[in-house]
């Protein structure tokens, strides 16, 4: 059984009461990747706190010594909806904004991508739906070294910010570093702007370390994917350096038309065109490749 202790503050008339409720967090199994997941006997000792005194509730959580969160439950025509809130994850305490929005910040030596992905989709095809009024307005994290798309990037640092036209984001890291917006409107294109795009081979399941998920991101329908214009200046792959990359592609109802693919510069490029579309039989690509050179 989960052993936990509470204690119920009630100060005299007219101040707010507070409860809080400290636990160990022992017999609880937290089956989530690194850095939020447990084993069912590991001691994390976590609390929470809430304050009683009005139509707003402010809520604190503690989870171990690495995370905090503070958040606003506000009654809202008889609901109590959280508009407000801040997550911290290696980075100190968590303090709650003024301004309606939620904010994420995050500093850890590694984080797996590929594993949280597969569960996230898990949750989103396991059950109920639920409707959210969260609305996430900044992200800041730091990580030594983050897996994502089976390979591993390090030193990244990612700084998104949510404005009233869409997110933009700042990426650096020894593979990838450039600038990247997302607009608001679903059918308006995401642009991708690169200094440096290295993309190493996907890794095997030998060069996994311990304790890290080995399965494969979930697979992707082309579908549901969004018209992009990527561009980097100095794009490799592996040991190859192949100069920069621009890449083009608009949405179709079966997925992605590429309508421009250039690489390279002058003596000898690549251009290309092409498709990501999905058929009877599954997603399928097809591309019709042109390679000129002056030698």
């Amino acid at each position: 059984p989960l052993v936990w202790q509470g204690a119920l503050r009630l100060p005299r008339r007219g101040a707010a009461a507070e409860l809080e409720i400290r636990s160990g967090l022992q017999n609880v199994l937290v089956d989530t990747p690194y850095p939020l997941g447990k084993k069912l006997k590991e001691r994390r000792d976590s609390q929470v706190n809430l304050v009683f005194g009005g139509d707003v509730i402010p809520v604190r959580i503690r989870y171990g010594n690495q995370v905090s969160a503070a958040f606003a439950l506000e009654n809202r025509e008889r609901r109590w909806i959280a508009r407000r809130g801040e997550i911290r994850i290696g980075q100190g305490e968590a303090r709650l904004p003024s301004d309606d929005g939620f904010h994420a910040f995050a500093r850890v030596d590694k984080l797996d991508i590929d594993a949280w992905r597969k569960i996230m989709t898990t949750t989103e095809t396991g059950g109920d739906t639920h409707s959210s009024e969260m609305n996430l307005r900044e992200v800041d994290l730091e990580a030594a070294q983050v897996r994502v798309l089976s390979r591993r990037f390090k030193d990244v640092h990612v700084a998104a910010v949510n404005s009233p036209d869409g997110w933009h984001i700042d990426m650096v890291s020894d593979k990838v570093t450039g600038t990247v917006t997302v607009p608001q409107r679903p059918n308006d294109a995401i642009v991708i702007d690169l200094a440096r795009l290295y993309i190493e081979p996907a890794e095997s399941v030998e060069h996994v370390e311990r304790g890290v998920s080995t399965a494969p991101p979930p697979a992707e329908d082309p579908r549901t994917a969004r018209a992009f214009q990527l561009s980097a200046a100095d794009f490799r792959y592996a040991d190859w350096v192949l100069g920069p990359l621009q890449l083009n592609a608009e949405r179709r109802t079966e997925g992605l038309h590429f309508t421009e693919l250039t690489l390279g510069e002058a003596p000898t490029n690549i251009s290309a065109q092409g498709s990501w579309l999905m058929t009877s039989a599954g997603a399928s690509s097809r591309w019709q490749v042109d390679l000129r050179t002056d030698d």
